[in-house]
């Protein structure tokens, strides 16, 4: 059963990233992440995450597509994520409503942020992706 929702918001080489806050009662603070979270009782993951980001950054999805599902190494046991994705629009603004920040940041310096490894990975396997098609 799949228990939460992220989002691949792209644009160009650029993917929109949520820094965690700097605070010892929040699960992995200062680490920088996908936008996304829990999926509420009774939402299908499409509107978890569409109402995810527009409560962490006010970004409100038009159509995002599934990317994958996979397991995620969580402090709570091996939940099931759905990653979808969607090009940003270049109109909206990010606003950083949940973290300490939130930014695109290149896919060719991801590697020198501290990520959660699974989302280091799966953007860095998405923007090769972008590159392929």
């Amino acid at each position: 059963m799949i228990k939460y929702a992220n989002a691949i918001i792209y644009d160009e080489d650029r993917v929109l990233m949520k820094l965690r806050d700097n605070d010892p009662s929040v699960p992995y603070p200062g680490i920088w992440c996908l936008p996304g979270g829990h999926i509420d009782r009774g939402e299908t993951p499409k509107q978890a995450v569409i109402r995810e980001c527009q409560e962490e950054c006010g970004y409100k999805l038009k159509n995002p597509r599934k990317y994958k599902t996979y397991l995620y190494k969580f402090i709570k046991g091996e939940p099931e994520v759905a990653v979808f994705f969607e090009e940003y629009d270049g109109k909206q603004r990010i606003i950083c409503k949940e973290g300490a920040d939130m930014r695109f940041l290149p896919s060719g310096e991801i590697k020198k942020y501290d990520l959660f490894e699974t989302h280091k990975e799966l953007v860095l396997e998405f923007i090769k992706s972008l590159h392929e098609s």
